[in-house]
């Protein structure tokens, strides 16, 4: 009696490990307020009161009036992209799991609805700040007549518990036309490392070394060309001191610093290193791919550089199109 008493104890106690939740994902950085917070501050610095975004939120009765706007806003989204509306929704859909990622608890919502959610919400953003920074005048189309909407849809999208993942909105904003890209600084930077390229059906390969630091992605072939790079123990000090001299001396024409802007993106990870290396663009003197993207990255991280004179603009445009 007592060894069947135990044995159920233990199958219990194996399906509440079995049931628990996966840890937090290291990608997380939308939280809940923690309680404590909430108790010794004000509800309504981390509470939305006109607009629900992402899915702490949603669903909200008090703040469903916002729905049909955002409804609208998904539909001017949808008149002013370059693709047809179902690849917008499997370019979330594709990235649902990181999405989720990005959350601090399990989010309990199907796909599919979790999958409208993040496109609606994201619309609602890029098309809200799209007219909020728009020269034409506004003033007779709701909400911009009533200011104190305005003031609280501005303050509810600053909350930590109403955001979404930068990248959805960096990924949807490129696709957008011509006349709603010039507000956005999001064209400077390019959003596929390497291997996410080649998964794209980027053709990557290398180019002649004669020339220097060019770099040419070619539409009709999909066909991206890259300079190759050397990197060891001299090039690396080369590298740096000769960025230094562009930032203090040559603020418009800092063409090393793009350069290395471009593989510190294409070099998201070890696995874009290898693939670089295998196409003869990257020679690692350096040893572990790891150490190399971490060294490329960190190269870039505090370099500013005024967006308009970054030379690979428009191949970032371009790559970041095409994918």
């Amino acid at each position: 009696m007592v060894e069947s008493s135990v044995r159920e104890m233990v199958i219990d106690i194996e399906r509440l490990i079995e049931n628990l939740e996966p840890p937090m994902s290291g990608d997380c950085c939308i939280y809940r307020v923690p309680h404590n917070l909430r108790k010794v501050m004000t509800e309504d610095a981390y509470t939305p009161y006109a607009v629900s975004i992402g899915p702490l939120h949603h669903g909200r009765k008090e703040l469903e009036p916002m729905e049909k706007q955002k409804l609208r806003y998904l539909g001017e989204f949808k008149t002013h992209i370059r693709l047809d509306f179902d690849h917008a929704v499997w370019i979330i859909k594709g990235m649902e799991r990181s999405v989720r990622n990005y959350y601090s608890e399990k989010i309990l919502i199907n796909s599919d609805e979790f999958v409208k959610m993040i496109l609606t919400d994201a619309a609602f953003i890029i098309i809200h700040l799209v007219k909020s920074h728009s020269k034409a005048n506004q003033h007779d189309e709701f909400p911009y007549r009533n200011s104190c909407l305005m003031s609280s849809i501005c303050q509810d999208l600053m909350l930590l518990e109403n955001q979404l993942p930068l990248f959805v909105l960096e990924k949807l904003s490129f696709h957008l036309t011509s006349d709603l890209t010039q507000w956005s600084p999001l064209k400077s930077k390019l959003l596929y490392s390497a291997s996410e390229l080649c998964g794209a059906g980027v053709t990557i390969k290398a180019r002649s070394r004669d020339f220097l630091l060019g770099c040419e992605f070619h539409s009709n072939d999909a066909a991206l060309e890259i300079a190759p790079l050397e990197l060891n123990n001299l090039t690396t000090c080369l590298l740096q001191n000769l960025m230094a001299l562009e930032l203090c001396h040559y603020p418009g024409k800092t063409y090393i610093c793009d350069y290395i802007s471009l593989m510190g993106y294409l070099m998201e990870a070890s696995k874009d290193v290898e693939l670089l290396v295998q196409k003869e663009i990257l020679d690692n003197g350096l040893g572990d791919s790891n150490e190399v993207a971490t060294f490329v990255k960190k190269l870039g991280t505090h370099i500013t550089v005024d967006p308009r004179y970054k030379c690979y603009n428009n191949l970032f445009t371009s790559l970041n199109r095409h994918c």
